[in-house]
């Protein structure tokens, strides 16, 4: 997630939530484990996790193999840190 300013060993702020927004960037729980990406349901019934990165592939999901853990907290609401 360079692109959107994110590098490994950034810290993030999320707030919990069972849902995530078309595209919106958030934390996934996936058979691989844990990962931040923005989230596109597909007509299939499928579940695209994408990177801002492209050297990253796209990860493509069974809707039920896949569980939104937390969405990131837009910027302008993170600035009291």
């Amino acid at each position: 997630m360079a692109r959107d300013g994110f590098l490994d060993g950034h810290r993030i702020l999320a707030t919990l939530s069972d849902s995530a927004g078309q595209g919106q960037v958030a934390v996934f729980s996936t058979p691989s484990g844990l990962t931040l990406k923005r989230g596109f349901r597909n007509p299939d019934g499928t579940i695209t996790l994408r990177s801002s990165d492209p050297e990253y592939p796209d990860q493509q999901w069974p809707v039920n193999a896949v569980r939104v853990v937390a969405v990131l907290l837009p910027r302008s609401e993170a600035r009291w840190c």
